[in-house]
């Protein structure tokens, strides 16, 4: 016996396709969970000083890319006055990671770069994952911490994998909206591709979740 779907099934069937088929074509952000703690410490922070990114598995010059692109990120929301850490003084902010990774930052040195920087706070980056290849992936932790309370003001700690739909649709988000027509010729498939390009997705994705606060 042959079964017959309701005609008044057929207009919702099709609509559902469009609706699939429009979230295909431009695809959906997806949302970044980011902790915020003390509101005023937030509202103290003039100058930010961005210390190195840290990776045990990313080349050095996509390590410094990626330092570029999360000091332009940083800049373009305006939010604080961004400092760079000076080349030959980089091995002083390294020093602050082994007790980040242990858990607790040492305010000691939060405090000490805070003085010779004039700054209010420190941002720390730390490559949690890293996966080049097709499809990439990238873990990132971020913590912006307070040299007045040495507290965390602000942290990210989130991974995109672009094996999955949920990175796949924010990635033809991002490629649709924020691409330069010359980069987006082959769409959003270009930063499956570039690893360099991938890695500026997810800081860009992790940096704009300041500007909701």
């Amino acid at each position: 016996m042959k079964a017959f779907l309701p005609l008044g099934l057929l207009p919702l069937l099709a609509l559902s396709s469009c609706f699939l088929f429009e979230k295909e074509e431009m695809g959906s952000e997806a949302p970044v969970s980011a902790f915020l703690g003390d509101r005023q410490d937030l509202r103290l922070c003039r100058r930010v000083l961005v210390l190195p990114i840290q990776s045990t598995n990313m080349t050095s010059t996509l390590r410094k890319d990626l330092e570029e692109a999360l000091l332009s990120e940083l800049a373009f929301q305006g939010r604080f006055q961004v400092l760079r850490m000076e080349p030959s003084q980089g091995a002083e902010g390294k020093e602050i990671y082994p007790t980040e990774r242990r858990g607790r930052i040492d305010p000691d040195l939060v405090v000490e770069l805070g003085r010779r920087y004039q700054a209010d706070a420190l941002l720390l980056t730390r490559v949690t994952q890293w996966f080049p290849y097709k499809p990439p992936r990238i873990g990132l932790r971020l913590q912006l911490v307070s040299v007045h309370s040495g507290k965390v003001i602000w942290a990210i700690d989130q991974t995109w994998d672009a094996g999955t739909e949920r990175t796949r649709l924010d990635l033809i988000n991002y490629a649709r909206t924020t691409l330069a027509p010359q980069e987006n010729l082959h769409g959003w498939e270009f930063l499956m591709i570039s690893p360099r390009r991938f890695g500026r997705f997810a800081l860009r994705r992790s940096v704009n979740t300041l500007s909701r606060r």
